[in-house]
């Protein structure tokens, strides 16, 4: 199961903008939401705006402190801690029958990929 698969459970059909929001504060809580809006490549607004669906609005995952008007610090809630326990023990399960395959594919496909990027240049 991906990591998209587990957030459509909990949200059909959530914006991957929104995921990305979540897993920048996942991976790095407590900065300025400012911050998280420059790592994602969006602006303050739209982050703003990911903040409020992923907090208190609607899912309850994320919370927001307000330091200053203009700065909020961001913290995962129980709620969140236990999301992000749930997808990692998700992308963890993989099968060692998974594992061998896609080696295999690997194998299988890697050197062909090379030597068609070799024969086919981009130009």
């Amino acid at each position: 199961m991906t990591i998209l698969q587990t957030a459509d459970k909990f949200d059909r059909g959530m914006p991957v903008s929104f995921l990305i929001t979540f897993l920048l504060v996942a991976l790095d809580e407590g900065q300025l939401s400012s911050e998280y809006a420059r790592r994602a490549g969006i602006d303050r607004f739209q982050m703003s705006r990911h903040m409020k669906i992923l907090g208190a609005s609607r899912h309850g995952w994320i919370k927001v402190h307000t330091l200053r008007p203009n700065a909020k610090q961001v913290f995962l809630t129980e709620k969140g801690r236990d999301l992000v326990v749930f997808v990692r023990a998700q992308l963890q399960q993989e099968t060692p029958a998974d594992i061998i395959e896609a080696r295999r594919l690997r194998r299988q496909f890697g050197p062909y990929n090379r030597a068609f990027a070799r024969e086919n240049p981009m130009t």
